[in-house]
């Protein structure tokens, strides 16, 4: 494995408009809750951290996650640690050292799963540890601030015959906070601290009747 972000006329008056119930979908904001863990108070802050079948970018370019693969993978996670921004890839990328766990290490990543097609999980963050390491974190979620992550893992891919990269192997090493920074998959694609479910609602869609 190898280390892997018109013009429209018409003639006839319009008059009083058509309500017509549409499905439209709105991201709700995750709150943040409180737990011990290992004898101090931590945040529990959700999050999505993938987002099946979706292209994203990254170290080794843009590569395709199928759900299969982040379904059978999603328990592996449990346990990562959480660091802000990634350790550098000249020194092989992972996490797994003491150096980047008393540097970066702000918290631990339990119970990840599969949600329709996002791999989410809750972040167990040590806010002792974010005022050492970056206090920005914790201002953040003090005013429910989305806050961009990215995911650190050891990753095999194969390529299609469209020359797009599949993964077909994945190993779990870290989720990283990226504070100020945009990542792979980013708020905008759906991914984040504080991000939760979406909920799906009918609204009263207006379009202006012919008639």
């Amino acid at each position: 494995m190898i280390y892997n972000c018109n013009d429209c006329r018409n003639e006839a008056p319009l008059t009083m408009p058509l309500l017509i119930p549409v499905v439209a979908n709105r991201t709700t904001l995750a709150k943040v809750k409180k737990a011990n863990l290992e004898g101090r108070e931590h945040l529990v802050v959700p999050m999505v951290m993938l987002i099946a079948d979706r292209v994203t970018s990254g170290s080794q370019g843009p590569v395709r996650y199928p759900r299969e693969l982040l379904a059978k993978t999603a328990k592996a996670w449990n346990g990562k640690p959480v660091i802000v921004g990634h350790p550098e890839l000249y020194e092989g990328g992972t996490a797994d050292n003491p150096d980047v766990f008393n540097s970066r290490k702000v918290g631990v990543i339990f119970n990840a799963r599969m949600d329709d097609d996002r791999l989410v999980a809750d972040a167990y963050i040590d806010p002792d540890r974010l005022k050492v390491v970056d206090a920005r974190i914790l201002d953040s979620l003090a005013r429910n601030e989305i806050i961009e992550v990215s995911t650190g893992l050891l990753i095999d891919f194969v390529v299609n015959e469209i020359e797009e990269k599949i993964a077909n192997a994945i190993e779990p090493d870290h989720l990283a906070i990226l504070p100020g920074s945009k990542g792979a998959c980013d708020k905008e694609a759906g991914c984040g601290l504080l991000r939760n479910e979406i909920r799906y609602e009918e609204e009263p869609l207006q379009i202006p009747s012919m008639f």
